[in-house]
Parts: structure tokens; C-alpha cells; sequence
């Protein structure tokens, strides 16, 4: 009887331990769905990579931002789906070990701009983050033309000032001469 009181007690304690392995998946699982979903749903393209820089998983923007399908980017190494220049500036940062926010733009082959962030994960993966900047890029050399533009315009009515001051003192002159003549 005590033998069968131990073992109802082991195979209790089995059932016990299989619940809350149960538990801990289900919400491990639910965190990951969590995760997920959050970065699925980020604006900017996040794509996480190994360390031969190949993609391990890609958000829905990385694959509009690239042209790919999601399937069509992992195990791809990154750099042939940039700009061959920014590919191998890219390329050269990351194998030099570089973390943080890009202080330059990348441009992809259809002149697309883009502004990056790299994280460095556990394991040697990478998290690169890419942003399209392109709009914000047109807006800026809108507004330097524009500023470009509202110098020579000032420059041109200052120009006018400084013409007609002396002209109108001729023609006043010449009005006076004509006067007296």
C-alpha cells in the first residue's frame, strides 16, 4: 500500500510538472505570437541576420522595401538585394562589428534612400532596421531650391533698389532741365 501511495504521489507530481509545462509553452507561444505581431506590424523594414549576414526572418516592410516575397528573403545574403555601393558599405560595416544608427543613407538601385540602425543579437546575428527615406530626401532638396530661389529673389529686389534709386534722380533732372529749357 505504501509502495502504491509513493507512486500515485510520483505519477502526481509527473502530472503536476506536465501542467505547468503546458502553461509556460502556451504562454511561451504567446509570447512569440506576441513578438511577432509587433514587429509585423512596425512601419520600417526589420530584418534579422545571421552571421554571414544571410536574412534569418524579415517583417512584411522588408519584403515591400526589397520586392520580395517573405519566403524569397531568408537564407538570401542581404547584399545583392542592395545597391551595389551601398551593398558593400553596408557589407563593410557590419563586418567590422558596427552597432547604432547610420550616419549616412543607403541607396538602393532604383534610387531609392534609405537610413538604417544595426543591432548586434546574441550568437552573432545582426538586426538591421531600414527606413525609407526617399520622400523625406525630395523634400529636403525641395526646400534648398526653394531657399536658393528666395536668395536670388532677394538678391534681384535689393539689385531693382539700388538701380532705380540713381534713375530716378535722372529722370528727375532731366525733367527739371527740360523745364527750364
Amino acid at each position: 500500500v505504501a509502495q502504491d501511495a509513493d507512486r500515485f504521489a510520483l505519477y502526481k507530481s509527473i502530472s503536476t510538472l506536465q501542467d505547468i509545462a503546458r502553461e509556460r509553452g502556451a504562454a511561451a507561444a504567446a509570447s512569440d505570437h506576441d513578438y511577432h505581431a509587433l514587429v509585423d506590424a512596425i512601419p520600417d523594414a526589420v530584418i534579422s541576420l545571421d552571421a554571414q549576414q544571410r536574412v534569418v526572418s524579415a517583417n512584411p516592410a522588408a519584403t515591400r522595401l526589397l520586392g520580395l516575397e517573405r519566403g524569397g528573403l531568408v537564407g538570401r545574403a542581404l547584399g545583392p538585394m542592395l545597391g551595389h555601393i551601398s551593398a558593400a558599405a553596408l557589407t563593410g560595416l557590419l563586418l567590422s562589428g558596427f552597432a547604432g544608427v547610420g550616419d549616412s543613407e543607403l541607396e538602393l538601385d532604383d534610387g531609392r534612400r534609405l537610413s538604417f540602425s544595426v543591432a548586434r543579437l546574441p550568437e552573432g546575428r545582426i538586426l538591421l532596421v531600414l527606413r525609407d527615406v526617399t520622400r523625406v530626401h525630395h523634400h529636403e532638396l525641395e526646400m534648398r531650391r526653394s531657399r536658393r530661389l528666395a536668395s536670388a529673389g532677394r538678391l534681384a529686389s535689393g539689385l531693382v533698389q539700388e538701380i532705380t534709386t540713381p534713375l530716378s534722380i535722372v529722370q528727375g533732372r532731366v525733367g527739371l532741365v527740360r523745364a527750364q529749357a
